[in-house]
């Protein structure tokens, strides 16, 4: 083996071309083809590949499901607390009717607020 096979490593590529590399922004050019090596970009590849996997299943999957349940959660605490209040306001000799209306509003504030936000 001569010195400069020595010097190549298990991707095939010289110390030197390493250097020249770094020096030129991590783009490399093969002298025989003229073809462009980007080092940081073929790096990056695969994190870049990974996150959107993830990212993909994270937002269109695990969090739409997360704020159906949560959003099935206020509203059931939102129709207990109506009706808890309904039954106190009661004692106080107010109109069941406009008890039964106050109720409505409240719920139908909840839906309009929740279609809203819910896209």
């Amino acid at each position: 083996m001569s010195k400069t096979e020595k010097q190549v490593d298990v991707s095939g590529f010289h110390w030197r071309s390493y250097r020249a590399t770094v020096r030129r922004k991590e783009v490399f050019t093969f002298p025989s083809c003229s073809t462009d090596v980007n080092f940081n970009q073929d790096l990056a590849d695969p994190i870049y590949n990974e996150m959107e996997t993830e990212w993909n299943r994270v937002s269109n999957f695990q969090l739409p499901q997360f704020l159906d349940k949560t959003l099935k959660r206020i509203e059931k605490k939102t129709r207990l607390f109506t009706k808890r209040l309904c039954q106190q306001v009661e004692r106080f000799d107010i109109l069941k009717v406009q008890i039964k209306d106050a109720k409505f509003q409240l719920e139908l504030s909840f839906k309009v607020k929740v279609e809203w936000t819910h896209f």
